[in-house]
């Protein structure tokens, strides 16, 4: 079983390295947050927590919460939808005792989706590549054996590794069947890349820290101390997995 995994992991990582050679997303840097649309969150993450945003349009309360041994999932969704029926979605995931960097991971999640997908429906773009963190699209143009209307879906992704622990953020818009090579929906590229340019560095922080990577130091960034959310998570699970 390991030598079968980490066969997969090889030959995805030597798909991983001919494609992001030629699908570079320019970096978008930080621009100035408009209050208005946007509320900060704090999202539990085991001994730790991240500070992230989420539109004004969408529900504060995480909509789901999946956990297993090392791993917990929240998802956030906007307040018109429901788990059973959505369009969009934001995932804040923590993997501890992770053997895995960011880049292995976001492969392993890439083969999971050509398995959903299938290989030629699947594709990715690098945004920034860096020790113990990755920026990433990844893109299903269609789903298999899905006879829905909405069957394709696009995902941008932040995940972090700080000691043994991985923290992921993703972002998903779903929406019509389209072709990965030729014609990703542009709008919904946009509002991911609008995403991952306003949410800025790093926002992973102790609650009861008061060093530079404190909560504090981030609700400061931007400028939320007194309206932040701290999510709250009912102690049951729910298994849906998002897809």
């Amino acid at each position: 079983m390991k030598i079968t995994i980490k066969l997969l992991l090889l030959t995805s990582f030597l798909v991983f390295l001919s494609c992001s050679k030629k699908n570079n997303i320019t970096y978008y840097s930080n621009q100035k947050l408009d209050q208005s649309k946007w509320n900060t969150v704090v999202v539990p993450a085991y001994d730790a927590a991240i500070v992230t945003l989420l539109p004004v349009n969408w529900s504060t309360d995480a909509a789901y919460k999946k956990s297993g041994a090392n791993f917990q999932t929240i998802g956030f969704i906007p307040e018109s939808q429901t788990v059973d029926n959505w369009d969009q979605m934001l995932s804040v995931t923590s993997h501890i005792n992770m053997p895995l960097n960011p880049k292995q991971h976001f492969i392993f999640t890439y083969v999971l989706m050509q398995k959903m997908c299938g290989a030629k429906n699947t594709s990715f773009q690098i945004i920034e590549d860096k020790k113990d963190f990755l920026g990433a699209v990844l893109m299903c143009g269609k789903k298999i054996d899905n006879d829905k209307k909405i069957s394709g879906n696009l995902s941008i992704y932040r995940i972090y590794k700080i000691e043994d622990t991985l923290y992921s953020i993703s972002y998903t818009i779903k929406g019509k069947e389209y072709n990965v090579k030729k014609d990703a929906p542009a709008q919904s590229i946009d509002s991911l890349l609008e995403y991952y340019k306003i949410t800025g560095p790093t926002m992973i922080c102790n609650l009861e820290d008061d060093n530079s990577h404190s909560c504090n130091q981030y609700l400061d960034y931007y400028n939320a101390e007194k309206t932040a959310k701290y999510v709250k998570v009912k102690e049951e699970e729910n298994n849906f997995m998002g897809y």
